[in-house]
């Protein structure tokens, strides 16, 4: 899966899409505006309650990676060419995605 969280008023998308790789990835880096694409999923946002999303993807270029970061011990880190990461994701429509993605 892709780093996802929630928008805030206050911080532009892909700013926000930046500050997730960091939290749930320790990466850091320069993350393009112009979103790749979307994708629709189901979020748990508490015990038995799901709610239906669409998470709008950004390209992040990596300039570093941090040993220690706000969710390190809940993440296991993993690097893939987006065929490889396609292939791996359970929803149709991100591996669609990560297929067409060009870096």
């Amino acid at each position: 899966m892709v780093p996802k969280g929630w928008p805030k008023t206050d911080t532009p998308d892909a700013e926000m899409a930046g500050v997730e790789a960091y939290e749930e990835a320790g990466v850091r880096g320069s993350v393009n505006p112009d979103p790749v694409g979307s994708f629709h999923l189901e979020k748990r946002i508490g015990p038995g309650t799901v709610m239906e999303c669409v998470a709008t993807v950004y390209a992040l270029e990596v300039s570093g990676l941090d040993p220690e970061f706000p969710e390190s011990g809940q993440r296991q880190i993993g690097w893939f060419s987006p065929a490889e990461a396609a292939a791996k994701v359970a929803s149709p429509e991100l591996s669609d995605l990560l297929t067409r993605f060009e870096p």
